[in-house]
């Protein structure tokens, strides 16, 4: 069974994701089991759940491969991946295909969480949200 995760993302990547610049959002770690789609946890100043993500796939690749089969899409340069992969040789990427915003947004309480997950945190409860319009989909 697959499942759903919630992540926390920067306010300037989640824009980038809206706007169908970013399909790829690249973690240090991937969920350990196979989801299908990602609550999005805004960080500050907002600090509240936003959108859900359907995710095409997980990719996972040694660092030069994963920037040279993501970059197009990536949303960011080449000095911030390897930044932020510092210490790595495997790199995770989400590929997302659609994104929905919250119509009303979302405390961490609300999802079952206490406070905001640092790599990612599993969503156990029911898949019941009100959407602000139709999805976007974002599939490259």
């Amino acid at each position: 069974m697959r499942k759903t995760i919630v992540i926390s993302i920067h306010p300037t990547h989640l824009t980038k994701i809206l706007k169908r610049e970013k399909i790829f959002e690249y973690r240090r770690l991937a969920a350990k089991s196979d989801i299908d789609s990602i609550l999005i946890y805004e960080t500050a100043p907002v600090s509240k759940v936003v959108a859900l993500a359907h995710v095409k796939e997980v990719i996972s690749l040694p660092l030069a491969e994963l920037w040279e089969s993501t970059k197009s899409g990536g949303g960011i340069d080449e000095d911030f991946f390897y930044s932020y992969f510092r210490g790595k040789e495997i790199g995770y990427a989400y590929r997302i295909d659609e994104i929905m915003p919250l119509e009303k947004p979302l405390s961490l309480s609300q999802v079952g969480l206490s406070s905001a997950p640092q790599s990612y945190a599993y969503y156990r409860g029911k898949m019941r949200f009100r959407f602000a319009d139709q999805p976007s989909d974002i599939s490259a």
